[in-house]
């Protein structure tokens, strides 16, 4: 959604042992600023790929026998204020 500022978006990928974490993180309005404003904006949009993720990892989780995992974490600030989102993919990598 807009903002009245400059965004920014970083991706961190960094493995620790056998796992691969990916790291997406922005400095956006929030998710729930954005859920609030798009009944009244003309966007017809509707955004999928969290689910899809999750759906994917799932699946993977099932056929590969992995501990894959996603985490949303909603950033405030000391005020409670939204100040974006973090989406946290961690994989189990195989050890063959």
């Amino acid at each position: 959604m807009p903002r009245n500022s400059t965004g920014h978006v970083s991706l961190n990928v960094v493995r620790n042992n056998d796992i691969i974490e990916v790291a997406i993180d922005d400095n956006g309005i929030g998710r729930e600023a954005s859920q609030q404003i798009k009944p009244n904006s003309n966007l017809a949009h509707q955004s999928k790929g969290v689910n899809l993720t999750k759906t994917r990892l799932e699946l993977n989780n099932l056929l590969q026998q992995r501990q894959s995992q996603l985490e949303v974490i909603d950033k405030k600030d000391d005020k409670g204020l939204a100040t974006g989102t973090t989406v946290i993919i961690k994989i189990k990598e195989e050890l063959s």
